[in-house]
């Protein structure tokens, strides 16, 4: 990426981002973040970040919940003339 984008970094930087681009790592930095902004009396979105696997949104929604979003995905897509298979909803 930083090659991408012409910046030089060093194999130090380059070693902290990655360590700190863990699905752990950016849990950690979110739990930080939430409970400053708690102390501040802030809003807080609980359980923003769940487990860190692709698609696991899908389990937050019920079977009703899933179906609606699956028409409206169809639906969406037919209005706009994309191909169903733009995006893996896996519904």
């Amino acid at each position: 990426m930083a090659g991408f984008c012409n910046i030089e970094a060093s194999s130090d930087v380059l070693e902290a981002t990655v360590a700190a681009s863990t699905f752990e790592a950016m849990r950690r930095t979110a739990a930080e973040e939430d409970a400053c902004k708690e102390a501040r009396g802030e809003w807080v979105k609980k359980n923003h970040i769940r487990v860190g696997v692709a698609g696991g949104w899908r389990h937050q929604f019920s079977e009703v919940e899933n179906a609606e979003f699956h028409r409206h995905h169809l639906a969406r897509s037919q209005l706009e003339s994309l191909p169903l298979d733009v995006f893996d909803f896996g519904v």
